[in-house]
């Protein structure tokens, strides 16, 4: 089955995209343009953009309790210059490309997701351990 989107295309086409953990942002994947076009984020600091990637996380989830909502999700904002606030552009997954931190912050996100898929990996291979010892 395959399913198609259509929505329109906001000109110029910069947005800024939040690396998320469990609801909370933690990594801004990209510069926003800060100058005077008419598709900027001037005026908003990494913390309000931290704060919208949460609270769209959020109602999204209240909105739809069977949602499932996978620990790493990156949201990628536009600035709507007619309406003149964030818009949503939308929700990646972990398929996303999250390594694309800003500055000394892609150390700190490279490790944060190896040490995460570590821990998955790990938990995997203790599952099916302790399943094989009980099959025995």
């Amino acid at each position: 089955m395959m399913h198609i989107l259509l929505y329109l295309r906001m000109e110029p086409n910069t947005e800024v995209k939040i690396a998320c953990f469990n609801g909370k942002a933690e990594y801004k994947c990209s510069k926003a343009v800060t100058d005077s076009s008419p598709n900027s984020f001037k005026g908003y600091t990494d913390d309000d953009l931290f704060q919208f990637a949460e609270r769209a996380i959020a109602l999204l989830k209240s909105r739809d309790p069977n949602f499932f909502m996978e620990q790493i999700v990156r949201v990628d904002i536009f600035y709507d210059p007619v309406r003149k606030q964030l818009v949503v552009n939308e929700f990646e997954s972990l398929e996303a490309l999250v390594n694309c931190a800003v500055g000394s912050a892609e150390e700190h996100l490279i490790t944060k997701l190896r040490k995460y898929w570590y821990n998955i990996g790990l938990s995997l291979v203790e599952f099916h351990m302790n399943r094989a010892s009980l099959s025995r």
